[in-house]
């Protein structure tokens, strides 16, 4: 009897150790993880970062030239429509509202 409680006790110190080492195994396996899964999300991070910043520039250098185009189409509008824009000649206007219109009433 001595010697199967020896043996069991002999036999239950070597499971312990053995769940000692697979929980010690695990843990350290969970850290790994750990890490490697927090390097992956600081990589992504700077991805991610990156590609915003790239269209920063773009969005940027869309905006330069499209301001570029407009201040073009301005000057060009101006060159175009500047006679237009002259006030008409002195009396033209009193001219043009002295006279009386016709009536549409007036011609049936």
């Amino acid at each position: 009897m001595r010697i199967f409680l020896q043996s069991a006790t002999a036999f239950l110190a070597i499971v312990s150790i053995s769940i000692s080492i697979l929980t010690y195994t695990q843990v350290q396996s969970l850290r790994t993880g750990d890490r490697s899964a927090a390097e992956a999300v600081e990589k992504l991070r700077q991805d991610i970062a990156t590609e915003l910043a790239k269209k920063r520039v773009a969005a940027g250098e869309q905006a330069q030239a499209l301001q570029q185009g407009l201040s073009n189409d301005l000057k060009k509008f101006q060159e175009v429509s500047k006679d237009y824009l002259k006030p008409p000649p002195s009396g033209q206007l009193e001219k043009l509202f002295s006279s009386p219109s016709p009536s549409p009433t007036a011609k049936q």
